[in-house]
């Protein structure tokens, strides 16, 4: 509800302080459109919940239109780091920052630092954030580091084509290290025209990196086939 604020946050931090079970039963948590943050309010409920509840067994976490500001990436990523003490490891997987511009270059790269010191992220979304060129380098570290991360989305961003192939080329650098297979980095602005799209597609493949998402399907499923095809005659030594 757009009415539910601060307050009703108390409240539900109250309820599960005093009946632990409740926490620790819920497994993804969906956070859309209230009024716990105003665009950079230092007041923000989303993070009184999990700095009063912690993860607890949250395997999904995902935040979109909530006008969350730079700093919860940091704050969100010093949760996540395998250093900090825990009564029990963490059970999150997946993380979904969504359709929130106050988040930024500067939420990324404070999310991006700390989990490269997180071994339970598997897929993480951050799309139509405000990213743009400023976080690349800090990303592209990440995906270079981490050897547990498997997809990575950041679509509908501020990224050039040359931003996304250095993130491609991050996958390069990883060699045999990690189970990395995804990254969507498409719907950027500026628009990638027809060629600069095939290239990227190309590109992927060559990594063995899909760079389209399962929702997205861009030009028609007929670019996909065709560079499946190409990439099948390729490897088989057919021209």
């Amino acid at each position: 509800s757009p009415t539910f604020d601060n307050q009703c946050m108390l409240r539900i931090i109250y309820n599960c302080k005093k009946y632990p079970h409740l926490w620790s039963n819920i497994q993804s948590l969906f956070i859309s459109g209230t009024r716990l943050c105003f665009g950079g309010d230092s007041i923000n409920g989303v993070e009184d919940l999990l700095r009063s509840l912690g993860l607890g067994n949250l395997h999904t976490l995902t935040v979109t239109n909530m006008g969350i500001h730079a700093g919860f990436g940091e704050f969100l990523g010093s949760l996540l780091d395998d250093r900090r003490k825990k009564t029990r490891p963490v059970a999150l997987t997946r993380i979904y920052i969504e359709d929130e511009p106050y988040f930024g270059d500067r939420g990324m790269i404070g999310l991006c630092k700390k989990l490269q010191l997180n071994s339970s992220i598997r897929y993480l979304s951050v799309r139509n954030c405000g990213l743009t060129h400023k976080c690349v380098q800090d990303v592209a570290r990440y995906v270079s580091l981490s050897s547990h991360l498997e997809v990575l989305s950041i679509n509908d961003n501020y990224f050039s084509l040359a931003d996304c192939k250095q993130l491609l080329h991050s996958v390069a650098n990883k060699g045999m290290k990690g189970n990395f297979r995804s990254l969507y980095c498409l719907g950027t602005n500026p628009v990638l025209n027809p060629i600069e799209l095939k290239a990227l597609l190309k590109e992927g493949m060559r990594l063995s990196v899909n760079v389209v998402s399962g929702d997205i399907d861009v030009n028609g499923v007929g670019w996909r086939s065709e560079l499946e095809l190409e990439k099948q005659f390729r490897d088989s030594g057919v021209d």
